[in-house]
């Protein structure tokens, strides 16, 4: 591992040797070793932009840009939260804005419900961009909504894909896959390309950073990649819960509620619910229906323990409300109930329960 030192010092020769790691790890399908010298080369990168003024940004932009959208797709939160903020203070810089402090990693803004303050208000030099995917879809621009809705269908779908992967890159096979499942190749080609020439038309008020739009194709791939500072609700979302799964071993009851708190917060209704029944959405829309039913009953759980039942009671609704099939919000719910002193409700409660489980055909 001496050429990952060495990389984090950004020497040249142990840069060149940590991106040979990176394409040998590659070659091998070993995602978590290409992730791991990838974040060696993207510090390393980042330390000589950092340190030489003068030094072409290119190469740390790019290592960051792969170092953020690996760690994504791998569930490394942290990593791609800090090759994110690494990436936006090399923005900054190069367009000659301060940078923000930093301590511990984390830019010193004002925090409410886990989402700087900047990036509400769009008080960091970026116009501020909300994307919505939870209930319902949107997209917005210092307030302004982008007028989407003139887009054909398949251009929609693809918007709407590319938004709920946030920066991470999509195959165009995949694409061809789920956007146009029954056209020939050359068919699905000419369909995506058009669409994308649409979609970046609509996207033209949205921040694009050094590249002419926001929709980028990568080699065989394209990405939609938001600023950092972007409100997106499947993205908090997404955070609160790996910040949870993070320190749930360790932290008190009353810090778990807050996150989980955020997370169910958040899930204001299903995922991407324009696209109905398609195929390609069915699966990723109940994995987060299920997250935030766990979330549910992990946050009811919590507030027992505090001794906070009445809200133990709300909780459970809100979550059976996501999922009437989740058991153990049922039996969170009897349990809250009784700790209330509330038998009749408790009663109510497992009979609904027994109802449930009878309509699954358990005895």
């Amino acid at each position: 591992m001496r050429w990952g030192a060495g990389a984090l010092r950004g020497t040249a020769e142990d840069l060149a040797a940590a991106e040979a790691v990176v394409a040998a790890r590659r070659a091998r399908g070993d995602r978590w070793g290409e992730l791991m010298a990838g974040a060696a080369v993207a510090a390393g990168r980042w330390r000589q932009a950092k340190d030489y003024p003068d030094m072409d940004m290119a190469a740390a932009e790019e290592a960051l840009r792969r170092c953020a959208g690996n760690a994504a797709e791998l569930g490394a939160t942290v990593l791609a939260a800090w090759a994110r903020a690494a990436r936006t203070r090399l923005a900054r810089r190069g367009a000659g804005t301060p940078a923000t402090t930093v301590e511990h990693g984390v830019p010193a803004t004002t925090v409410e419900h886990g989402v700087p303050a900047a990036r509400r208000d769009g008080t960091d030099g970026v116009a501020a961009v909300t994307a919505r995917c939870l209930g319902r879809f949107d997209l917005a621009v210092s307030g302004q909504r982008v007028y989407w809705s003139t887009l054909r269908p398949k251009a929609r779908s693809l918007l709407r894909l590319l938004t709920m992967r946030d920066g991470r890159r999509v195959h165009v096979e995949t694409l061809y896959e789920r956007l146009w499942p029954d056209l020939a190749p050359d068919a699905a080609r000419h369909n995506l390309h058009v669409a994308v020439s649409s979609v970046r038309r609509v996207l033209a008020p949205l921040p694009t950073g050094p590249y002419p739009s926001a929709l980028r194709r990568d080699a065989e791939a394209y990405l939609l990649e938001l600023p950092d500072s972007a409100d997106h609700d499947l993205r908090r979302f997404t955070a609160a819960l790996a910040r949870w799964r993070e320190i749930r071993s360790t932290a008190p009851p009353h810090t778990l509620a807050v996150l989980l708190r955020e997370a169910l917060t958040t899930y204001t209704g299903e995922l991407l619910p324009e696209e109905g029944s398609a195929e390609w959405i069915v699966e990723e829309r109940a994995f987060v229906r299920q997250e935030a039913a766990d979330a549910a009953a992990a946050l009811a759980t919590a507030e027992l323990a505090m001794g906070q039942t009445a809200a133990a009671v709300e909780t459970c609704r809100r979550g059976l409300s996501v999922d009437r099939l989740h058991d153990p919000l049922w039996r969170l719910l009897v349990e809250a109930y009784l700790r209330c002193g509330d038998r009749a409700a408790a009663d109510r409660a497992s009979a609904g329960y027994q109802s449930v489980l009878a309509e699954l055909g358990v005895r």
